[in-house]
């Protein structure tokens, strides 16, 4: 997954979602909105950061995504901190992917 951050770098407003193809790649990631992550998070889906490791050349299952809500507004997080900022934790921006 990678983000895209308001052009202040307050807050996220994009993520790039990938699935896995179950033999340590990902398949072509799509843009998402944080909104439809959100969304599709209270139907059940569920996202997580994906680690690439050097060793075996393969991606892994990172931290599992979640959201909290501090003052009315939503925030995604891969820990349990009540700080009120998204956090993904290291994710490369989707522009530098350009």
């Amino acid at each position: 997954m990678y983000k895209r951050q308001a052009t202040n770098g307050s807050h996220i407003t994009h993520v790039l979602a990938h699935l896995p193809n179950g033999s340590g790649r990902l398949y072509r990631g799509h843009i998402l909105s944080k909104d439809d992550v959100i969304s599709n998070m209270a139907k059940g889906h569920v996202y997580q950061t994906a680690v690439y490791r050097y060793t075996d050349g393969n991606w892994h299952n990172g931290a599992e995504i979640g959201k909290i809500v501090i003052n009315h507004v939503n925030y995604l997080r891969t820990d349990a901190d009540k700080t009120a900022s998204d956090n993904l934790g290291h994710l490369l921006l989707i522009d530098e992917l350009r």
